[in-house]
């Protein structure tokens, strides 16, 4: 995955962000600075928000994500847009994902997502019906993981104040080990080999006694 484009409207100190970071191919670098409390760790929950979507469920949790400079001068709303690109099967794919957040008229907060790759558009909200919601939201999660799966994706998507605790000894490597499990999938095998052995200590532990009571005998 390559991020090109960043933009936030109305995300907490963010009232209208939109940041071009495509990089050239000899300097494939982008550095981001700023005071504490100018929006370097707010840039970041703005990227993985887009990706993975924000945990609102109920309306003073969107009020507390909205910007406070919003409130009752426009639509209060939500707005989240990432650009980037990504490689399926050697072709190289353009995304543009948008995710909309806002309160219904009940003061319940809704969703609604929007995915163009390449044109194709892929789009489902808290209103669509389930079958066809969950239709696409299927497609766009298994675009989404193909490109930077959720669980690796807090090795990408932190500032320089969270490096100390990614690099604590032995942290790193165990939370490395249980992401890359979770991704591919070993935690069934590994569960059926803990099922296994424990089975086995069970046989042999009757197999000693039945040995025993004979000896005795």
């Amino acid at each position: 995955m390559l991020i090109k484009r960043i933009k936030a409207k109305n995300f907490k100190t963010y009232l209208q962000l939109d940041l071009d970071i495509s990089v050239q191919s000899d300097r494939p670098i982008i550095l981001i600075g700023g005071a504490n409390g100018g929006g370097k760790t707010t840039f970041f929950e703005a990227i993985y928000g887009a990706l993975y979507g924000l945990k609102i469920h109920s309306s003073k949790v969107f009020r507390e994500l909205l910007n406070a400079g919003a409130l009752g001068k426009e639509e209060e709303r939500i707005v989240l847009e990432i650009h980037f690109s990504g490689k399926v099967l050697n072709e190289e794919q353009q995304y543009v994902l948008t995710r909309t957040y806002a309160l219904n008229p009940e003061g319940k907060p809704v969703e609604s997502v929007k995915l163009n790759m390449n044109g194709t558009i892929f789009q489902y909200g808290t209103a669509t019906p389930v079958a066809q919601r969950a239709e696409q939201e299927a497609q766009v999660n298994k675009i989404i993981k193909a490109n930077l799966p959720q669980e690796l994706s807090r090795y990408f998507l932190f500032d320089a104040m969270e490096a100390g605790n990614l690099l604590k000894e032995d942290q790193l490597n165990r939370v490395i080990r249980e992401n890359i499990e979770n991704v591919m999938g070993f935690n069934k095998y590994m569960s059926l080999a803990k099922s296994s052995e424990h089975l086995f200590q069970e046989y042999t532990a009757q197999r000693l006694q039945v040995e025993n009571e004979k000896r005795s005998t």
